[in-house]
């Protein structure tokens, strides 16, 4: 009787441990921790997480409050920082959008910090040493710089009177300019070339510096066309 006793008491021990297991199942939670990725929240290792392009979090909570908090859209990549954002809130604070984290952190990691050059009509990222390097112009943010770049004529640059300006091939003759494709060149040009102009000589109008018109006596004139006026009207007296 005593050994039947002893059974019947540790089967119902074990009964009790299994109804005690159902009815207070053990919660199951994340190995390692929570992620957060396009607004949704989900357990997961931190090398998953970064698999799927999420970001991760120790605690449920943090991840809920991130998620909440994130704007749905994508994420922006802004003077070597990635934050996220819609379009419309990148474009606003001046940065450069993309649909995934792993693309604007990609970005933000071949993009130098500094500004952002205009070179041919084209805006990129470049610091004020790179841009003066490649011959663009350099500016602090991309804003100024795609304003700059859509005033600006493509083709190249203009030295004239010692001053260098962007222009075509076709104005930069029009206006009696030497061109250049590469701004640092004609700026190289200009700097070793004295100002020069236009003389009316003895009736005659030729192209000279102001000191050698002077030294010649003739009337010195920035235009040809002032030169030329000047001249007929030196004839008809």
């Amino acid at each position: 009787m005593k050994k039947r006793g002893s059974w019947l008491r540790g089967m119902g021990l074990i009964a009790a441990a299994g109804l005690l297991f159902f009815f207070n199942p053990v919660p199951v939670t994340a190995d390692e921790g929570w992620c957060c990725k396009d607004g949704v929240v989900f357990a997961a290792t931190p090398e998953q997480c970064k698999e799927r392009e999420g970001t991760y979090f120790a605690t449920q909570l943090e991840a809920d409050r991130f998620c909440k908090q994130t704007p749905p859209g994508g994420w922006c990549c802004k003077d070597g920082v990635v934050f996220a954002a819609t379009p419309e809130q990148c474009k606003e604070r001046e940065g450069t959008y993309f649909a995934t984290q792993l693309e604007a952190d990609r970005f933000c990691k071949q993009t130098p910090p500094g500004g952002w050059c205009c070179k041919d009509g084209v805006v990129f990222a470049a610091t004020p040493g790179q841009c003066k390097e490649r011959g663009g112009t350099y500016f602090a943010t991309q804003l100024e710089a795609d304003r700059f770049c859509k005033q600006t004529p493509p083709g190249g640059w203009c030295c004239k009177n010692g001053m260098v300006f962007a222009a075509t091939p076709e104005q930069c003759k029009e206006k009696g300019g030497v061109y250049f494709i590469i701004k640092a060149k004609a700026e190289r040009y200009c700097r070793q070339m004295p100002a020069s102009g236009w003389c009316c000589l003895d009736g005659v109008v030729v192209a000279t510096t102001a000191e050698e018109c002077k030294a010649k006596g003739g009337a010195y004139f920035a235009t040809k066309l002032e030169a030329e006026q000047h001249c007929r009207q030196d004839g008809i007296q």
